[in-house]
């Protein structure tokens, strides 16, 4: 997996990646398959390493400061640096399995310091607005058995592509939570062992959700809190959480995190883990 301290973006065609390329370096097929796949890129701010050919490298730099990346370093390939890589053995052949992209710091937070996998009584997961797909693959990375869930088929389809690419399995449904009272009323009681919900909020699917928890399964929230429509969007009040609102609907629950973090942008997110007793 990539140091994603040192993100190493090699954009270069695929023959000439299979042939060698910097050891950790993370694969896009030409630019096209770099605009189509931004989706996985880090954020505008982070620091890369984008290595290139000598037919990408005006295109290339144009597309970056379009883009507003502004901590890229362009690395042409060339027979010094392959030798320098092989000098400092960062040299590698064939596929990569290293990633840009990054999960929310809340699930990666849980799956380090939460997830123990001897306390898992279940491994099955739901993904609600699971979108393209980075917390859902990530989870099922790291051992749960996710099914994401999403309104939008071109986002289930990332998360498919994206799944495929790092080599784990993850199930897609298409649905619309918001249509009926009970969207997930084919599923048992207690027969998921995480629910994972991110920048979405229904708040008449609360109880389904206490519904599917199995006991001892996890409940892992990130969304929009008051405060936001200061900053613009959202600010419908259905779609931004109260202080402690969490909390409250799920008091009878252990609750191992509560936090209001900030995005780059100043807008307020809330943090909550809880499990089920």
């Amino acid at each position: 997996m990539t140091n994603l301290t040192e993100i190493v973006i090699d954009i270069r065609p695929q023959t000439e990646f299979l042939q060698g390329h910097k050891q950790g370096s993370v694969h896009f097929d030409g630019l096209a398959s770099l605009s189509e796949r931004q989706y996985e890129l880090p954020e505008t701010q982070q620091a890369m390493m984008m290595v290139h050919n000598t037919t990408q490298t005006l295109e290339l730099q144009a597309w970056v400061q379009s883009k507003g990346y502004n901590k890229v370093q362009f690395q042409l390939w060339s027979e010094a640096f392959e030798q320098q890589l092989k000098q400092d053995h960062e040299f590698a052949t064939g596929k990569s399995l290293a990633y840009a992209w990054r999960p929310s710091a809340l699930v990666r937070r849980f799956v380090e310091q939460v997830s123990a996998p001897k306390d898992r009584v279940l491994v099955r997961g739901l993904d609600i607005g699971c979108g393209s797909g980075r917390d859902l693959v990530y989870l099922a990375m790291h051992g749960w058995q996710m099914t994401g869930i999403d309104l939008r088929s071109e986002m289930l389809e990332k998360a498919q592509a994206l799944a495929t690419r790092q080599q784990v399995s993850i199930s897609t449904w298409q649905r619309d939570c918001e249509q009926i009272e009970d969207p997930f009323s084919d599923l048992a009681d207690a027969s998921v062992g995480l629910i994972h919900v991110a920048r979405y909020l229904h708040r008449p699917i609360f109880p389904v959700f206490n519904r599917l928890l199995a006991p001892h399964g996890y409940m892992v929230y990130h969304t929009f809190m008051q405060g936001c429509e200061v900053f613009g969007s959202p600010n419908n009040p259905g779609f931004l959480l109260a202080p402690y609102e969490l909390a409250k609907v799920f008091s009878d629950y252990q609750i191992l995190l509560d936090e209001v973090i900030t995005l780059a942008d100043g807008r307020p997110m809330s943090a909550f883990i809880a499990r089920k007793k």
